[in-house]
């Protein structure tokens, strides 16, 4: 009766690590997931912005051309650079 186990046996922190180390794994994955959601969306968003600004300087009128502009620069640009610095985080190659 005297061999007691502690706590801090080597069998027990393994069993406990093993335990800590799957649950941050699946929270990993679970987190890439949701970025590449992320990403998608604003891939999309960015594509759209584009395709009204296309739109907008086919149409060949005076403020449709400064509306176009701000769509390229401030939207589309913008857009396209959280998908790259999501592409960064995440080691995802630019698709």
């Amino acid at each position: 009766m005297d061999s007691v186990r502690h706590r801090d046996s080597n069998r027990a922190r393994k069993a406990r690590s093993g335990t800590k180390s799957a649950q941050a794994k699946v929270r990993s994955d679970a987190n890439k997931r949701a970025l590449r959601g992320v990403r998608i969306q604003l891939s999309i968003a960015a594509s759209v912005a584009r395709i009204a600004a296309c739109a907008l300087r086919a149409q060949r009128a005076d403020h449709d051309h400064d509306a176009s502009a701000v769509l390229t620069h401030c939207v589309a640009e913008m857009l396209s650079a959280q998908v790259r610095t999501l592409d960064r985080l995440t080691g995802q190659a630019a698709a």
